[in-house]
């Protein structure tokens, strides 16, 4: 299931046309609030040079959590790894959450290539200014291994809801989505894009197969439970020609709550 736009929108699968009325109307305004929770704890991330130096823009995405009286920042580790290298050769370049702008020499992040996650420890002004809800661990960490079977809670910031509307602004139109998992490994989960199950929330139009969804990389991964909906991984990576979302799992982590390193 994912969103899909009230317009043009493809036909719901015929299992769902036949519940009574007032039980698909249900099921909507459910998954409706829940994608719309996952969207509201999603914040774009930016890596570029500062905005009154012209150079290549990158986007992604990333979410807050909240354990051991710290926030971080969750996003996938290759988001990162690309904000150092442009650093690296470029200077001047900026790794932007929200409103807020980080700089991450001497700061604390735990990372994890193979896994591609990775937290970076952030200060109280910086929370404030980002501007978006912490995602609390009340259960310890790492989080729960979902299963086949389960469904997940998805939502970042493609490119393609980006718009240029000024040299110092940007505005981003954010996506969100439940899915069904097909496949679980030790690091990772797989959702497959079955377009013949897609059942219209009421949300903005999904992309056309094929298209080139970058920037959803680092969005928040939520478990659907019943009573709480805890955050298990990020984005790693979109194929687009087998519509295959792979997600980094934080389950097959360590723990992080003690292993943060220093990156100096």
């Amino acid at each position: 299931m994912t969103e899909d736009s009230a317009d043009d929108a493809p036909a719901d699968p015929v299992e769902f046309q036949a519940l009574p009325r007032r039980v698909q109307e249900r099921i909507r305004a459910a998954a409706r609030e829940a994608v719309l929770m996952a969207q509201r704890k999603t914040v774009p991330v930016i890596i570029a040079p500062p905005p009154s130096v012209l150079g290549e823009f990158n986007s992604a995405s990333g979410s807050l959590v909240r354990f051991g009286g710290d926030s971080y920042l969750a996003t996938a580790d290759h988001v990162i790894d690309k904000y150092e290298k442009r650093r690296a050769s470029e200077g001047n370049t900026v790794l932007q959450v929200g409103d807020a702008v980080l700089t991450l020499d001497g700061r604390h992040i735990w990372r994890d290539s193979e896994i591609d996650a990775a937290l970076v420890r952030l200060t109280v002004d910086e929370v404030n200014a980002i501007a978006v809800p912490p995602d609390s661990a009340p259960n310890g960490w790492p989080p729960p291994l979902p299963a086949v079977g389960d469904y997940v809670l998805v939502a970042g910031y493609p490119k393609i809801g980006r718009e240029q509307l000024g040299p110092a602004k940007v505005f981003f139109k954010a996506m969100s989505a439940r899915f069904h998992v097909t496949a679980v490994g030790n690091h990772h989960l797989i959702c497959q894009w079955e377009r013949t199950d897609f059942i219209n929330f009421g949300g903005p139009e999904i992309p056309e197969p094929g298209t080139d969804l970058g920037g959803l990389s680092g969005g928040p991964v939520f478990l659907e439970r019943r009573l709480s909906y805890p955050l298990v991984g990020v984005i790693s990576q979109f194929q687009e020609g087998f519509e295959l979302l792979r997600v980094a799992l934080f389950a097959g982590a360590s723990d992080i709550a003690g292993e943060t390193d220093c990156n100096c």
